[in-house]
């Protein structure tokens, strides 16, 4: 469950994204290898994971987020957004913080641009359900409170986190809606469709 590296098609190049955790210090580098150049984005003090870039973004910046264990005792996780330009210049690095109240526990972030917000879903493994937020992109306020799915999810995601990866997609299908997949407890795929709009709303899609 543990990804790190991604691909992004950028003004026609492929920009490769590698995390490097050091074993001995537990430091972790960023880079960026684009025409068989690396280039080194950003270092921290702590091993990070699920280090993807975000998806459908249309900014002149190109942002890449990442999880981080920011307590491990209490086993609390932050979700983190980079950004950098043309030039692979560090703009800004922001924690995408939440108003839930308790302790966020969660896995597998998927951040997708929509005009002015960011969708982040990730799997809640406090809760056990799809967790869901949305971001201005400038600002990186919360629009709106943290959304649960209420089915659960696979109990692969607490046992064997191997095989999760494959059981959690989003997917933009519209300007405003993202169809969200994951496997619930009984080991079938759900889906939901996700409408960012005035008032934003989520809803089962069944198939007969």
């Amino acid at each position: 469950m543990n990804i790190h590296h991604d691909i992004f098609y950028h003004h026609g190049n492929i920009l490769v994204l590698i995390c490097d955790v050091s074993e001995i210090t537990g430091q972790s580098t960023i880079k960026v290898i684009e025409n068989g150049y690396i280039h080194d984005i950003y270092c921290c003090e702590y091993p990070i994971q699920d280090v993807r870039f975000v998806q459908e973004q249309v900014t002149n910046t190109i942002m890449i987020t990442w999880l981080a264990r920011l307590e491990r005792r209490h086993k609390h996780s932050g979700t983190y957004l980079l950004s950098f330009d043309e030039n692979f210049v560090t703009r800004r690095v922001d924690l995408l913080q939440s108003d839930f109240s308790e302790v966020e526990n969660n896995t597998l972030p998927i951040v997708i641009q929509f005009d002015n917000v960011l969708l982040l879903s990730q799997i809640s493994l406090a809760k056990g359900r799809v967790s869901l937020s949305l971001y201005d992109i400038k600002t990186l306020r919360e629009n709106c409170p943290v959304t649960l799915i209420k089915e659960c999810v696979s109990y692969d995601f607490f046992h064997h986190p191997e095989k999760a990866e494959r059981k959690f997609n989003v997917t933009k299908i519209a300007a405003n809606e993202a169809v969200i997949m994951f496997y619930n407890e009984f080991e079938h795929r759900s889906f939901y469709r996700y409408t960012v709009g005035i008032t934003n709303s989520i809803k089962k899609i069944t198939y007969k």
